[in-house]
């Protein structure tokens, strides 16, 4: 009786797929298993991370948390705004209220010179009644090397109000060559 083996040797054309079979196959299966997420967590993930504090940059060029909204242990009414804000002629203000726990936002500027009349501002979002707060100086009606007071008033979920008060300061742009 004679036994015979068959011996299969791979050919040097099957190399080349082979090797291309098995990488693909190999990222498809890294892909499929990083993608675990549906797109709305991997959104959920990402856009968690903002909104919770606001940070602002104090004179000493550290940074500062301030409290996001009322509710918060440290929240405290008079924090919500800085104390003076400064601009110069041909630039843009943008402030921020807030962000949760708010169902009104009001944005009132005031000139001390003129007795604390109000000054009617044109926004760059048209409205005074939002979280923010964003001038663009040329298109506004605030004049150059004068200063005015801004007032932020909120109504939180609960029906509290809250208020706070700073100085905006508009000054000239002076480039020096």
């Amino acid at each position: 009786m004679s036994v015979r083996v068959l011996i299969v040797m791979p050919c040097k054309n099957m190399k080349k797929p082979s090797a291309f079979v098995l990488i693909l196959s190999f990222l498809l299966l890294v892909l499929l298993s990083a993608c675990n997420n549906s797109v709305d967590d991997m959104l959920d993930d990402y856009n968690g991370q903002f909104g919770k504090k606001y940070m602002i940059l104090t004179e000493g060029r550290d940074t500062e948390e301030v409290p996001a909204s009322p509710g918060d242990i440290d929240f405290e009414e008079g924090k919500m705004l800085r104390d003076e804000y400064y601009m110069w002629e041909d630039s843009t203000l943008i402030l921020a209220g807030p962000p949760k726990n708010v169902s009104l936002y009001r944005w009132t500027v005031y000139d001390p010179e003129e007795e604390y009349k109000i000054v009617d501002v044109q926004t760059v979002n048209g409205s005074l009644t939002t979280a923010d707060f964003v001038i663009y100086r040329p298109q506004s009606t605030l004049e150059v090397e004068h200063t005015y007071k801004l007032n932020l008033t909120i109504k939180s979920t609960g029906g509290v109000e809250y208020s706070d008060t700073c100085a905006i300061v508009v000054y000239k742009h002076y480039i020096f060559e």
